[in-house]
C-alpha cells in the first residue's frame, strides 16, 4: 500500500469534519433549546467551552499554519518536503480543528440528556 501523502490526509481530515460538525451542531443546539431560558450548570459549562475551544483551535490551527510554513524552507534544504507543500500547510492547519470536532462529537455522543 502507498504511503498516504498530505493531500490524502487532507482529504481523510476534510470528510470526517463534514460528517461530525453537522451532528456538534445538532447536540448543541438541542442542548440550548432544552436548556431554555434557565440552564444548569453543566448546560452553562457546556455553553462557555462552546466558544473557548472554538478560539483554541483558531489559533492552534493557525500556529501550526505558521510553524509548517516557517519550515519550508528547511525541509527543501534537507529534500524531506513533499510533492505538494500547500497540502502540508492546510492538513497542519487543520489538524487541531479536526482534533477538537472529533474529540467533541465523540464526547457528545457518550453525553446523556439530563
Amino acid at each position: 500500500m502507498p504511503k498516504k501523502t498530505s493531500a490524502d490526509k487532507l482529504q481523510k481530515q476534510v470528510t470526517d469534519l463534514a460528517f461530525a460538525t453537522p451532528a456538534v451542531v445538532a447536540s448543541r443546539l438541542t442542548r440550548i433549546a432544552l436548556a431554555g431560558t434557565n440552564p444548569s450548570r453543566r448546560d452553562q459549562r457546556e455553553f462557555t467551552r462552546m466558544s473557548s475551544e472554538k478560539v483554541m483551535a483558531f489559533y492552534s490551527s493557525w500556529a501550526a499554519m505558521w510553524m509548517e510554513a516557517a519550515f519550508m524552507p528547511l525541509k527543501m534544504m534537507t529534500g524531506s518536503v513533499s510533492a505538494d507543500p500547500a497540502s502540508d500547510i492546510l492538513e497542519a492547519g487543520l489538524k487541531p480543528i479536526h482534533k477538537t470536532a472529533m474529540a467533541n462529537q465523540r464526547r457528545l455522543n457518550r453525553t446523556r440528556r439530563r
